[in-house]
């Protein structure tokens, strides 16, 4: 009899535990403090050079080719932790040209690039090798790259034709 009384008062209040913990449990929790991500300080680098074909053979894909590198180009600059982007062109040509090759530095002034971006024209050439070389030639050569090894660097090449091999 006493275990039957036991087992009653018991189940009993487990019936009430469980019908009253709600109102119980909201009054009566601790919520831990939130603390704030812990974000890096240093943004990450990247230093980004396009290599153009802006020969003739191009005219026809020029403009989807602008709107391609810009594409890129921001892609890169909405990475995570809004990275620190330094954009370059080098546009090239051919010997004989107005010029072999145009190149624009490295630069944050994103909006002073892409004017530079966009104010290239397909013009020149007139043969099928044209001056691709000399274009990755002054990207590695000719463009202010940073010293630092933590920098994300990349050259992209950009055209239709294959190089010179004979200068």
């Amino acid at each position: 009899m006493k275990s039957k009384i036991i087992a009653i008062g018991l189940l009993a209040l487990t019936a009430i535990a469980v019908v009253l913990y709600p109102k119980i449990g909201n009054s009566t929790r601790v919520v831990p403090p939130v603390t704030p991500p812990v974000l890096a300080t240093n943004a990450p680098a990247i230093e980004v050079v396009f290599a153009l074909d802006t020969t003739g053979s191009m005219s026809g894909l020029i403009e989807a080719a602008k709107e391609k590198i810009w594409s890129i180009a921001n892609s890169l600059g909405q990475a995570q932790n809004s990275p620190d982007i330094r954009i370059g062109l080098v546009a090239n040509r051919d010997r004989g040209d107005a010029y072999v090759t145009q190149v624009t530095d490295l630069s944050k002034d994103l909006d002073s690039v892409y004017a530079t971006l966009m104010d290239f024209k397909a013009n020149g050439g007139g043969d099928t090798p044209e001056s691709v070389n000399a274009a990755l030639f002054a990207a590695i050569d000719q463009i202010s790259w940073s010293d630092d090894p933590g920098t994300y660097q990349a050259v992209f090449l950009v055209g239709d034709a294959p190089s010179h091999m004979d200068y």
